[in-house]
């Protein structure tokens, strides 16, 4: 049953009105709900389909692929397809993670760096620091 309104889809999914409407027009979110005044109505599975596609946004999915991925939803026998653009863009997420843990190890080993360099903060230092 469509309950949410726009603005309740958006503060549910935590994306701007305009976003939820900017989705629509690419055809990324489809068959959301009118009453006789136009106005939508989201459904849990509409919000859980916008979850979606908010995960794959930020996990650096292009939004070409999204509209692909979306297209291929809508049309049967394509589970294959849908299948190898998300084992792609996981492949893809997993190189950005090793590259992000590189980083991270990186900026570990500079802060132990200076860690092992610094006389030790006075309490005066840290009550300035949390200020």
């Amino acid at each position: 049953m469509a309950k949410y309104t726009i603005q309740q889809a958006a503060e549910i999914s935590g994306l701007k009105i305009e976003a939820l409407r900017y989705y629509e027009r690419e055809g990324l979110i489809r068959d959301v709900h009118r009453l006789p005044n136009g106005h939508r109505r989201y459904s849990e599975q509409d919000i859980q389909w916008i979850e979606f596609l908010i995960c794959m946004r930020d996990s650096g999915m292009p939004i070409r692929d999204l509209k692909r991925y979306v297209d291929l939803c809508y049309q049967k026998g394509t589970g294959h397809e849908r299948c190898d653009l998300l084992e792609a863009h996981r492949d893809a997420v997993e190189v950005q993670i090793a590259k992000y843990e590189a980083y991270l190890a990186r900026i570990e080993d500079k802060i132990a760096w200076y860690r092992e360099r610094l006389p030790r903060r006075t309490e005066q230092d840290e009550a300035n620091k949390k200020e």
